[in-house]
């Protein structure tokens, strides 16, 4: 899997907090595969995956302002898609 470059996320992250929408729809895509990936280890079937992901980021979104360092996106949003 590639390495995501973590300048370009930051400043997703950063437009995403303030409110734009195609910051996050940005950052969605670059970080689907890998939230993905991670969440195929725990559900074994295709449409509770997908129940997971959209979930997922919901909350993301929801908690984005509480997100305390930009460059903690990755592990934070792992996290929850973990307690999903």
């Amino acid at each position: 899997m590639e390495k995501l470059d973590q300048t370009y996320l930051n400043n997703l992250v950063s437009k995403a907090r303030q409110g734009s929408s195609n910051a996050f729809a940005e950052l969605f895509m670059a970080a689907y595969k890998r939230h993905r990936m991670y969440l195929s280890y725990m559900y074994d079937d295709s449409s509770d995956l997908n129940e997971a992901l959209k979930e997922t980021y919901v909350r993301i979104l929801k908690n984005m302002p509480g997100l305390a360092r930009k460059v903690l996106f990755m592990p934070w949003s792992c996290r929850i898609a973990f307690r999903i």
